[in-house]
C-alpha cells in the first residue's frame, strides 16, 4: 500500500455483487483478490490517500467468506445489504451506494476523487453528477460487464481483467504511457516522467529547433494543450493545474539541452509566463507555488493570475530586474532598502578595522549604533553584512566552516567606507553582468552609493 500520498482526498465504493458476477455464481467471472484491486486503485496517479473505503454486499452470504477477511485487513467498511423484500437484493446496493456518494459530496468537500468499482450502467448518472461538481471519477470493472455509458463518463478506468490475468506494473505503465506492447511512444518511457503525464508527453509533437527559445516556448504551449486533452491528465489540470516541477521535468525529458537561464530567465516560471503569453493557459500563484491553468477556468480562491512576460521585459534593464538578479544568485545579495543605511553601515564597518568577530556580533554592533539616529531594522543591517561578506569585504576564518560560525575581519585593502562601497558595487555589477550582459550604472547608483575601488570595468 502506498504511504507517499498526501492528504485524505479519495473515496472508494465497491459494489461487490457486480464485482463477483452475482451471488449465484452464474456470472462466470474469474476469482479475484480484493487486495489486488485495492493495490491497483491505490497506485493510480489519479487517486490520493484513500480516506473512505466501503464495500456493499450481503456479507452473510457464504460465498464471501474469503472477502470478509480481506476487507478487515484492508480497512474497508462492510455495508450490509439485505434487500427490500425476501430474496431480493437487486438494486439495493446501487441505491445505498448512490446515497452514500451523494452524502460524501456534500458533507466532505475535501474528497475530490471518487472510485466506483462496478460496471453497472446505473452509476453513469452518478459519475456525471460527480464531474459536474468538479470531482474526478475513476471506474473499475470487468470488460464483459461494463456499461459503455459508464465507461465514457469516467475520467479513467481500471480493468479487473488485467488484474486477474496478473498484469505487471510495466504492462500497466505501457498502457498509461500511450504505447503498445512493442514499446511506448517517444518520450513516454523516461523514468523521471510521472506516469500520468507520459501519454500527453508522447503525443506532443517536438517542433523544429526545439532547443531555441521560440522552439521551447512552442513545445510548452503544445504540451499544456496535450495535458488538457488527455483523459488521464485532464482531471489533474482542472483540479490542481500543472506544477512548475512537473512541467520542467516534461520539458527536460523531450528537450534535455535547453537551459532557460541562457535566455535571461531567472526562474522556470518566468519562462512559462513568456511561453504561455496570449495562449489559453496562464500561470496562477497558488499557496504551493505557481501552476499552469486554463485562463477561462481560474477560480479566485486558487490565487492571482501572474501577468504574461515579454522578451523585452526580460532583457530590458530595470531596478526591479537588478534586485531580482542579485537575490537569485548564490549567495544571494540583498541590500538595505535605503542608500542612507547602506552608506552609514559601511562607515561603521570601516570604523572597526581590527575587530575579528562572528557575524552575529557584527550585526548587533552595527545595529545598536545606527539605531540611535537611523532606526533601521535588524534585517536591513543583516542584509548589509551578508552582502559585504559575499562581495569580498571580509576575510572569513576558518574557511571550511559556514558563515555563521566564522570570524570576520576586514580584508586587505579595505580601510574606508569608500573601499567597502566600492567592493559592494563591484560585486553587484559583476553578478548582473554575468547574467544580463551590459550594466546600466545609473541603476547601480540606486542600489549602492558611489565609492572608490570599483574595479568591475564597464560590465558590457
Amino acid at each position: 500500500m502506498s504511504i507517499a500520498k498526501s492528504g485524505p482526498r479519495t473515496a472508494m465504493f465497491l459494489d461487490i455483487e457486480n464485482l463477483i458476477g452475482g451471488y449465484s455464481g452464474r456470472g462466470q467471472l474469474p476469482p479475484l483478490s480484493l487486495r489486488e484491486v485495492y493495490r491497483r486503485i491505490d497506485a493510480s496517479p489519479l487517486t490520493g490517500a484513500i480516506a473512505i473505503r466501503r464495500a456493499y454486499a450481503n456479507w452473510a452470504h457464504p460465498g464471501l467468506s474469503m472477502m470478509r477477511s480481506e476487507i478487515v485487513e484492508l480497512g474497508i467498511d462492510p455495508v450490509q445489504i439485505f434487500g427490500f423484500s425476501f430474496g431480493q437484493h437487486k438494486n439495493a446496493a446501487d441505491i445505498q451506494l448512490t446515497i452514500d456518494v451523494a452524502e460524501t459530496v456534500f458533507t466532505k468537500g475535501w474528497i475530490d476523487t471518487f472510485v466506483i468499482v462496478s460496471g453497472d450502467g446505473g452509476y453513469a448518472a452518478v459519475a456525471k453528477k460527480l464531474r459536474e461538481h468538479g470531482k474526478i471519477v475513476l471506474g473499475c470493472a470487468w470488460r464483459k460487464t461494463i456499461n459503455r455509458v459508464l465507461e465514457s463518463v469516467c475520467d479513467d478506468f481500471l480493468w479487473l481483467d488485467a488484474i486477474a490475468d496478473g498484469e505487471t506494473a510495466s504492462d500497466w505503465a505501457t498502457e498509461r504511457s500511450g504505447g503498445t506492447a512493442g514499446g511506448p511512444l517517444r518520450g513516454g518511457s523516461d523514468p523521471q516522467v510521472p506516469l500520468v503525464f507520459r501519454g500527453a508527453l508522447a503525443r506532443t509533437s517536438l517542433p523544429a529547433q526545439a532547443e531555441t527559445l521560440d522552439g521551447a516556448a512552442t513545445f510548452l504551449r503544445a504540451l499544456c494543450q496535450s495535458c488538457q486533452d488527455d483523459r488521464h491528465t485532464r482531471p489533474l489540470v482542472m483540479r490542481d493545474g500543472i506544477g512548475m516541477s512537473q512541467l520542467r521535468t516534461l520539458l527536460s525529458a523531450r528537450v534535455p539541452g535547453f537551459d532557460f537561464t541562457q535566455h535571461k530567465f531567472l526562474k522556470f516560471a518566468e519562462l512559462c509566463r513568456y511561453a504561455l503569453a496570449g495562449s489559453p493557459f496562464c500561470l496562477v500563484q497558488g499557496v504551493n507555488g505557481p501552476s499552469v491553468h486554463r485562463r477561462d477556468s481560474v477560480a479566485a480562491e486558487e490565487g492571482p493570475v501572474l501577468p504574461d512576460l515579454s522578451a523585452e521585459e526580460v532583457r530590458t534593464p530595470s531596478l526591479e530586474r537588478y534586485v531580482a538578479v542579485l537575490a537569485h544568485g548564490q549567495p544571494p545579495i540583498r541590500l538595505p532598502e535605503t542608500l542612507v543605511v547602506t552608506a552609514a553601515a559601511a562607515g561603521e564597518i570601516a570604523a572597526r578595522p581590527t575587530d575579528d568577530r562572528e557575524l552575529a556580533w557584527w550585526i548587533e554592533e552595527i545595529y545598536c549604533v545606527l539605531d540611535d539616529h537611523l532606526s533601521p531594522s535588524r534585517e536591513q543591517v543583516k542584509a548589509m553584512l551578508l552582502a559585504t561578506a559575499a562581495c569580498g569585504v571580509f576575510v572569513r576564518r576558518p574557511a571550511d566552516r559556514p558563515l555563521s560560525e566564522q570570524s570576520l575581519s576586514l580584508a586587505e585593502g579595505v580601510a574606508t567606507a569608500a573601499d567597502i562601497l566600492g567592493r559592494l558595487r563591484a560585486g553587484c555589477r559583476d553578478r548582473i553582468a554575468r547574467f544580463l550582459g551590459a550594466v546600466d550604472d545609473s541603476l547601480i547608483d540606486q542600489l549602492v552609493p558611489g565609492g572608490a575601488g570599483d574595479g568591475a570595468g564597464d560590465g558590457g
